[in-house]
Formats: structure tokens, C-alpha cells, sequence
């Protein structure tokens, strides 16, 4: 009877991890539509690998299942407990439907070690543009374990009730999946890679504003700064109006930690 035993808890320390609450990802348990639709993914603590695909575990675009504000936070929640000691998560958001995602937030080192009950704040940036449809990402790369690469992907609209444009930021960092770089063939002397290349992952933009043909073009009436750059907000300012944020339509709740 203890081989069966120790199957069990091998299979539940390797992998059981951690996913998306709020807002509910593409397939989540928690999404009122993904359950009336019975179309549930029971696995999505699983990381990529194999079918399950970058971009966004290769699921279809679904309906809005939660608001993104500019100049407010998203409350992100999270549902697990195996959180390999921390490690690293990016929060992105992406307006071609995965093809390219810059980074909003990033918790890295201790992701998952000091939530407050069950979740964190991501910084939505005061110019961000507005859309009906985009997605925001989380992907997390544990402190421990075979690192494998976990990301969820939630259908979002971007409220904007301010000034617009072009959101400039850091290229979301993909690692341990087909054609990206794989931490398990780093050697000894390359045991800091990985925070190297997080430190210099490239400025992407995306989300160009409707009505602009160039993206580094600022909205109407808003310079450009001195130095010739595009004037990218910093993520928490208060120079622009915001309205209320939705509550979405996921399901509500939160796990702590």
C-alpha cells in the first residue's frame, strides 16, 4: 500500500501549482460562461508544454471576462498552493490576440510569497489604450522544480476615459517551450541567466490608439518629452479621470496563499 501512497504524493508535489482566478482565464473553472458551455479545463494548473501551447495554453478567444481601467489596479487572484518557493510572474497584456505581449507588472523572486488574500494590485498604466477586446497574461517561471513555464490567459476590455496612447513596455520573457530559451540546459556558471535576461528583455509597443497610423505618435495635444522620446506614462499616476472598474463576469472569490 505505500507505493500507491507515494505515487499520489509525488504526482500532487510535481503537479498541482497554481492558476488564474480572477479574471477567469480562457477555459477556468471560475468562469460562469466556461461552465455553462461545458467547456472546463480541469488542468489548468498544468504548465506548457507538448499541446498545451504558447500562446495562452493554445485556447480560443472567448468573451470579456473582466475590465481593465487605466490609471487603476486589477485585482488578480489566484487559486493553489504549490508555489515552489516563489519564483518569477509577468502580468501583459496583449492586443493581437497573443501574437506580442508587453509587460504591465512584474513580481519577481517572490511571486506568490506575500499576496494579500490570494492575489495582488497590478498597476494598470494611465494611457493605456482602450479596447473591447484584448488579453491579459500571467505567466510564472517557480523559484524550484523543473521550471516549467505556466501561463493563463484571460479576455479583457481596456477602459479609457483619458488620454491615449501606444503603451511601451518590457517584451513578455517566454522560456521552456518550443523555439524559446530552456533553463533546464543552462549550466552551473549560467545559474543567473535567467534574471539576465529579464533585466534585458526588449521595449515592445502595443496597442496602437484608434485613429493613430503611427504608434509612437502621441494623442492630440499631448507632447512628446524633451529628450524626443514618446512620453510613456509610469504605471501609477493620477493626471487622468478613470471611471469605476467592472466586476467582470467571473466568478467571484479568492484563495489565500
Amino acid at each position: 500500500m505505500a507505493l500507491p501512497l507515494l505515487v499520489v504524493l509525488v504526482a500532487s508535489v510535481c503537479c498541482a501549482q497554481v492558476e488564474m482566478r480572477e479574471p477567469p482565464p480562457r477555459r477556468s473553472k471560475f468562469s460562469k460562461f466556461y461552465i455553462t458551455a461545458d467547456d472546463v479545463d480541469y488542468n489548468m494548473k498544468s504548465p506548457l508544454g507538448g499541446k498545451i501551447s504558447y500562446p495562452c495554453r493554445n485556447d480560443a478567444p472567448g468573451p470579456v471576462q473582466g475590465t481593465l481601467v487605466a490609471g487603476q489596479d486589477l485585482k488578480v487572484f489566484f487559486d493553489g498552493t504549490a508555489t515552489r518557493q516563489g519564483g518569477d510572474c509577468q502580468f501583459a497584456i496583449s492586443y493581437d490576440n497573443g501574437t506580442s505581449f508587453a509587460v504591465l507588472w512584474d513580481k519577481l523572486d517572490n511571486c506568490f510569497l506575500d499576496t494579500v488574500n490570494g492575489g495582488y494590485e497590478v498597476p494598470v498604466p494611465n494611457r493605456l489604450p482602450a479596447a473591447k477586446s484584448a488579453v491579459f497574461a500571467w505567466a510564472w517561471i517557480p523559484k524550484i522544480g523543473t521550471r516549467g513555464y505556466y501561463m493563463n490567459c484571460a479576455d479583457v476590455r481596456v477602459e479609457n476615459y483619458g488620454k491615449q496612447q501606444a503603451y511601451i513596455g518590457k517584451e513578455l520573457l517566454v522560456v521552456n517551450v518550443a523555439g524559446k530559451p530552456n533553463l533546464a540546459s543552462l549550466k552551473s556558471s549560467e545559474k543567473d541567466s535567467l534574471a539576465a535576461m529579464l533585466e534585458d528583455r526588449a521595449q515592445i509597443t502595443v496597442g496602437e490608439p484608434a485613429g493613430s497610423s503611427d504608434p509612437t505618435n502621441t494623442p492630440e495635444g499631448d507632447a512628446a518629452n524633451d529628450d524626443g522620446t514618446s512620453g510613456v506614462d509610469e504605471q501609477n499616476g493620477d493626471d487622468d479621470a478613470a471611471k469605476p472598474q467592472d466586476e467582470g463576469n467571473g466568478v467571484s472569490g479568492t484563495v489565500v496563499l
